[in-house]
C-alpha cells in the first residue's frame, strides 16, 4: 500500500516539527512520498519568507515536494479552493496522512477538508498551540469532514500542559534528539549563519507582534534597544538579535544598533553550540521554552507597559498566564523609566542556577 505524507506548514520550524513527528509516527516506516505545503494568510507569508523557505527546503530536503499555497486564497474563515488545481496535492497514494497544526483556525480546517486526509496527525507550532481554545475545537474539525487526530506530537510539553482541546488525543512528547536530524539539515541548507557559526551567549529573539496592531513597531524596537543598552552596560559585548521570519521586511534591529543580527528563517535552535551556556530574551517566543528544555539555557521574558497591555489582549498569552504556565519563567522589567531587573547570569552562576525554581 502506497502512503503519502502531506505536511501543512507555515515556516521552517514547522518543517522541523513535522520531520520529528513523522519519524516517530507509523512505527518508523517511511512514506512513499512527502509533500510540504507552505500555507498561511498573506500577512503571515511575506514574499521574502516564501523565497528563502523555497531555497532552503530545496537544498535541505530535496526528496520532498514543495507547494506554496497562494496566500490570497487563504481568507479569514475559509480556503478558496475553486479553480485551484496543483498536481503535487492530487492524491497519488492509497493512504493520505496529513500533518498539521493550528486546528483552531477556520481557514486551516477548510484547507484540511479540501485535502481530504485518511488520517490527521497534529504537531504543535509555538505557544499558540497551547492557548485556551474552545474545548470543542475537534468537533469543528470533524464537522469539516476531517478525521479526529490519531496522535498529537508536542515539543513544549511537559513544560506546558496538554491543551484542553487535545486531551482526548494520544500525546507523544518530542524531545531534543527528535529534532537533531532536521536541525542539522536546515543548518546545512541555510545560506546565512550567526557570526562564528554558532549562537553567542546572549541572544535576543525578536517577534512580529507589531503586525497585530496592538503594539507599534516603534514601541517594540524601543524595548529591544533598552535591553541592548543594559546588556552592554553590564559588560556583555557578544550579543545577537534573531529576527522573526515574519518581520524581515521591517527590521526591528539592524547592525547599526551595535549588535549582530541574524535574519535567517532557519530556527534559532539549529545553531546552538553543543554543551554551550547562554541566556535567551524575548517578549514571547517558544524559544523561551525550547532553549531551557532542550539545551539548558536561561530564559528571560521581556516586559514593559506596552507588552503587558498586549499580553492582556492576546488570548493565547493571557490563557497561558492564567493557567500558570509562565510562573517558572523570570520576567525582565524594561519600563522606559526604570530598567530594573536586568543582570545577565554569569558563566559561573549559570552552572548552578536552575531557572525552573526561580
Amino acid at each position: 500500500m502506497r502512503v503519502e505524507y502531506i505536511a501543512v506548514v507555515s515556516g521552517l520550524m514547522d518543517v522541523a516539527s513535522f520531520l520529528a513527528a513523522s519519524a516517530r509516527h507509523g512505527a518508523g516506516v517511511a512514506p512513499d512520498r512527502i509533500v510540504l505545503a507552505l500555507f498561511g494568510r498573506e500577512v503571515s507569508l511575506p514574499e521574502a519568507l516564501q523565497t528563502e523557505f523555497s531555497e532552503i527546503v530545496a537544498r535541505a530536503f530535496p526528496q520532498a515536494e514543495l507547494v506554496i499555497v497562494p496566500p490570497h486564497r487563504v481568507e479569514l474563515k475559509t480556503f478558496v479552493s475553486e479553480g485551484y488545481d496543483v498536481p503535487a496535492l492530487a492524491r497519488n497514494a492509497d493512504r493520505r496522512v496529513v500533518f498539521s497544526a493550528a486546528l483552531q483556525s477556520r481557514f486551516t480546517r477548510s484547507f484540511l477538508s479540501w485535502l481530504s486526509p485518511d488520517e490527521l496527525v497534529f504537531f504543535d507550532n509555538g505557544l499558540s498551540s497551547y492557548a485556551d481554545w474552545h474545548a470543542n475545537t475537534l468537533d469543528h474539525v470533524i464537522s469539516a469532514g476531517v478525521p479526529r487526530p490519531s496522535a498529537a506530537y508536542l515539543s513544549l510539553h511537559p513544560t506546558l500542559d496538554v491543551p484542553a482541546y487535545l486531551r482526548d488525543v494520544p500525546v507523544e512528547v518530542l524531545r531534543k534528539k527528535d529534532f537533531a536530524h532536521a536541525f542539522k539539515r536546515l543548518r546545512a541548507g541555510g545560506t546565512e549563519r550567526p557570526p562564528g557559526t554558532w549562537l553567542p551567549g546572549q541572544v535576543i529573539v525578536g517577534t512580529s507582534l507589531f503586525r497585530t496592531g496592538r503594539i507599534s513597531w516603534e514601541a517594540e524596537r524601543a524595548l529591544y534597544l533598552r535591553l541592548i543598552t543594559r546588556l552592554k552596560r553590564s559588560g556583555e559585548t557578544d550579543i545577537l538579535f534573531k529576527a522573526h521570519p515574519r518581520a524581515l521586511t521591517q527590521p526591528l534591529i539592524t547592525p547599526e544598533d551595535g549588535v549582530a543580527v541574524f535574519a535567517s528563517t532557519v530556527p534559532l535552535e539549529a545553531y546552538v553550540r553543543p554543551n554551550s551556556v547562554g541566556t535567551v530574551y524575548s517578549i514571547s517566543s517558544s524559544a523561551l521554552i525550547t532553549m531551557p528544555q532542550f539545551y539548558g539555557w536561561q530564559a528571560r521574558r521581556l516586559s514593559d507597559p506596552d507588552t503587558r497591555k498586549l499580553f492582556e489582549q492576546q488570548r493565547a498569552i493571557k490563557g497561558l498566564e492564567c493557567a500558570g504556565a509562565m510562573t517558572w519563567m523570570k520576567d525582565v522589567w524594561l519600563g522606559p523609566a526604570t530598567m530594573k531587573g536586568i543582570r545577565p547570569i554569569g558563566r559561573s552562576e549559570r552552572a548552578q542556577t536552575d531557572i525552573w525554581h526561580q
